[in-house]
């Protein structure tokens, strides 16, 4: 049984974890360095940021919300590649990962780490008001953008697709009228690492306009694979993307046309054994070389990780890794000023196919290899009215509908004679605590005995589909399976804001929404005799036989979301807010697993049934659609509680903000063990968390400005049996998230001086955290990533012409660690995976040109 990005038990699961929350804190909630002061000489009051997200242009420090905004400029000048980037300078958010998915994304440690089609994300991702979808199809580049805007905690409000713990939206730069202009971004770095980003603005008159954007970014690997030598290094990449944008503006009426197009080949996430792990341990006692399996047997052996960190040990048994996407974006945004209101339509279409392969076990010998190909559209439409501003009552309305079409193909590949031989002992019977590999070894190795009944023939009497007298210790274990979907949801919300006086205003809203979702799975026929052991534990009859053909199944989901927010500003520099919110993301269905239909009997794993068992079982293998469906599992919900406090000092070249959460989470939806299939979804207990995210940003002087930030959480862990390991299911309560570092922080500095004709800048930023684990409390020791901080030089001249010219040294100090880590479990070992990019020295030359 094994999960892809999650194998059972583990991640967030195993050791009753839940999310991870780096908090990688945020750049503030301003402008970027160089643009926070004026030239010197000037006033040195920070410059105002404007946001929309909250549905008119609202300055940031006014915004009841805790949210980071990031200007095009700064994403430009710290080198942020896509859109999870953003995720290094916003507190609260963690999970940014070399690759395509966004299963390990969470805010303040709330995540979903399914991996499969059947639900939904925990953090919405959005481009110019447009939902951006799901894994393999919502990372994109970041060019030629205006800002963007993270909010942390529920949003139902803001957008047309609720999201229950938080939302990162992208605002890309707009053609602007009455001009004709551009630039051109040149990144040239080692590695072969080269970047070109420009677009053009041309205006026809003054009513139309339109922008051309382009983005091309290519870099070799860092990562070597030392079980294969002469392969290219891993973690490669190589994108373009284009962008076109129309613009019609009258006195009333602004209309937007955006066309984008996406194109990246990539690696895919590489994993690195824990040598120091319970389980990588276990593997070596019985397949290292002169370990108790006989290699005569056909079984390969394992070796210790080699190399340094930053190096793997991989057969990737598909025969390589990959992360190639297509991604095709459509969007028009129509606002009409009507005078009274404001009307606003957006729409929205997306066209994808993505293929995706990896290792996930990190080892040279071949335990678990994952495929998945996925094509897939999206259509949204958004309609609202917002009021003017002219009286003490402001209110918008509006109402929003999508619909996703989904086909996902997945395949897992693994040997078949590791696999029984490592669970052909007690082991299976009771993880980690009686495992005895002398005796693994023996039964393998034809020994007399029986488990659970079975006669044996060596390792073939543990086979579901036993064929005596057949090797089984040299083919592999492929289980296929492909998860079909149609989704298609509505919702309806108001929102009302009364100034009770001039410095007091309170805010509610409340949000209706529906969700419907049609699913089927269907796991193909398998040709080893091991049967559907480890990803899936059933199979489907296939479609050519009577009766055969995909599990189907339809369920709805809605919900009441409301909102309540005070705000109070006592003075112009100083603004107070307190929030309550209630979060809601719908159910969904388990792209690896079935459930049987009511009044039938509890499935089995795999293809043996128990009915003298208590409460009988079936064989899960050979499934109709009138025995099982597709496994389901429920709604998310969550109450949020907020206090914050924005502020300014010093006539404005002080701007602080600082914010303090606690929130009650029901019925979290994580990957578990079970009958049924190897890789189930269900709803898992309930977490309460609490915490601070804060940020200051001081212009000290003509020459010189800083910024800090800092964040913690803290959480606690409840009827989390499904998920604990261990004999005791009730150990784990109590415990906190794992993944979840103490503190987290980032700080900068910027320096600049004049001299003729513009100016000589530097800047040095750094971002860290403090220790994690893959596991809760009863955790592995070696399962961690150790306390680092990532720091960065930048030196440059920038002319009053519209150029510059920037060196800069990325990771000065060559700091190894690691995107993530999953926790061992079973014949799995622990991993980290995504090693940190090495020192990297670079230049980047900049031009504009135009009006």
């Amino acid at each position: 049984m094994t999960v892809k990005k999650s194998n059972v038990k583990s991640m967030l699961l195993a050791g009753c974890s839940v999310s991870v929350i780096a908090l990688m804190t945020s750049y503030s909630n301003e402008a970027t360095a160089q643009d926070a002061a004026q030239s010197p000489g000037e006033k040195l009051a920070i410059e105002e940021v404007i946001v929309t997200s909250t549905k008119r242009e609202t300055s940031i420090m006014e915004v009841p919300l805790a949210i980071t905004a990031l200007t095009g400029d700064f994403i430009r000048d710290v080198n942020l590649n896509d859109i999870k980037d953003i995720i290094l300078w916003t507190p609260g958010i963690t999970g940014n990962s070399q690759d395509s998915f966004i299963d390990a994304v969470s805010v303040r440690g709330i995540l979903t780490n399914d991996f499969g089609v059947g639900g939904d994300p925990s953090i919405a991702f959005f481009k110019n008001n447009l939902y951006q979808g799901r894994n393999g199809v919502v990372v994109s580049s970041l060019y030629d953008v205006e800002r963007v805007e993270a909010l942390r905690g529920p949003q139902g409000f803001l957008f047309g697709r609720g999201a229950v713990g938080g939302a990162i939206s992208v605002f890309t730069k707009q053609p602007e009228l009455n001009s004709t202009s551009g630039y051109l971004d040149l990144d040239i770095g080692q590695r072969n690492h080269y970047v070109a980003e420009g677009a053009v603005n041309i205006s026809v008159n003054d009513q139309f306009g339109f922008r051309l954007a382009g983005y091309y970014s290519t870099e070799d690997g860092w990562v070597d694979n030392i079980e294969k030598p002469d392969d290219p290094r891993l973690l490669a990449h190589e994108k373009y993307s284009f962008r076109a944008t129309a613009l019609y503006q009258s006195e009333n009426v602004t209309a937007v046309l955006t066309l984008e197009y996406e194109d990246r080949k990539q690696d895919g996430t590489v994993y690195r054994a824990i040598e120091d792990s319970i389980p990588f341990q276990r593997l070596e006692d019985l397949f290292a070389p002169g370990g108790l399996v006989d290699t005569v047997f056909g079984v390969p052996t394992i070796s210790p990780p080699r190399g340094d960190g930053r190096d793997v040990d991989q057969d990737q048994g598909f025969g390589g890794i990959r992360d190639d996407g297509e991604i095709f974006n459509i969007g028009f945004q129509l606002d009409w000023d009507l005078g009274w209101a404001n009307f606003t339509s957006i729409t929205g279409y997306t066209d994808h196919e993505w293929i995706y392969i990896e290792d996930f076990d990190g080892t040279n010998v071949q335990i678990n290899d994952y495929l998945q190909d996925q094509k897939g559209d999206y259509f949204q439409q958004e309609f609202r009215l917002t009021s003017d501003t002219n009286s003490r009552l402001s209110w918008y309305v509006g109402v929003s509908f999508y619909e996703e079409n989904i086909d996902a193909f997945f395949s897992d590949k693994e040997n078949e004679g590791l696999m029984c031989i490592y669970y052909f002992a007690p082991y299976y019977e009771a993880p980690y605590y009686d495992y005895n590999p002398e005796e693994a070894a023996y039964y393998a190795m034809g020994g007399s005995g029986a488990y659970y009944g079975a006669p044996t023939y060596g390792c073939q009497g543990y086979y579901y589909f036993d064929t005596p007298g057949d090797d089984p210790l040299t083919g592999e274990l492929i289980e296929t399976n492909q998860a079909i979907g149609k989704y298609r949801g509505w919702a309806g919300y108001v929102n009302l804001n009364y100034a009770i006086t001039d410095k007091f205003d309170i805010e509610v809203g409340v949000r209706y929404a529906k969700d419907t979702k049609e699913f089927s799975v269907e796991a193909f026929p398998i040709t080893s005799n091991l049967g559907p052991f480890w990803t899936l534990g059933f199979l489907t009859r296939p479609g050519s036989e009577a009766g055969g053909g995909p599990l189907f199944e339809k369920k709805s989901w809605d919900a009441f979301t409301p909102s309540f927010i005070l705000r109070y500003r006592p003075n112009p520099n100083l603004m107070l807010f307190a929030s309550a919110v209630r979060g809601f993301k719908p159910g969904g269905f388990g792209s690896f697993s079935a459930e049987e239909r009511p009044g039938q009997d509890e499935l089995a794993f795999g293809c043996t049934g128990d009915p003298s068992g208590n409460p009988p079982t079936q064989s899960a293998c050979d499934l109709t659609n009138d025995i099982a469906g597709p496994d389901s599992f429920e709604p998310e919900r969550v109450w949020s509680y907020e206090i914050g406090v924005k502020g300014q000092a010093l006539g404005g070249r002080i701007r602080y903000d600082a914010n303090a959460f606690l929130y009650k989470y029901k019925d979290l939806q994580l990957i578990v063990a079970g009958s049924g299939g190897g890789t189930r979804v269900d709803n898992v207990g309930r977490v309460t968390g609490y915490g601070f995210e804060g940020s200051l940003q001081w212009v000290i002087s003509d020459y010189v400005d800083v910024r800090f930030n800092a964040a913690h959480t803290s959480t606690e862990l409840r009827e989390a049996q499904l998920i604990c390991p261990g004999p005791d299911p009730d150990a784990c309560e109590g415990d906190g998230l794992s993944h979840v570092p103490d503190l987290s922080g980032a700080a900068m500095i910027n320096f600049r001086y004049p001299v003729s004709g513009g100016q000589i800048r530097a800047s040095a930023e750094m971002y860290g955290q403090t220790k994690t684990s893959a596991l809760s409390a009863s955790t592995d020791p070696a399962e961690v990533i150790q306390a680092y901080a990532d720091l960065s030089l930048r030196f440059g001249y920038v002319s009053d012409s519209g150029w510059s010219a920037w060196a800069y040294v990325e990771n000065v100090t060559n700091a190894l660690y690691y995107d993530g880590i999953f926790a061992g479990d079973g014949i799995l070992p622990g991993v980290w995976f995504n090693p940190s990019r090495p020192r990297t020295f670079g230049v980047r030359i900049t031009a504009s040109f135009g009006d």
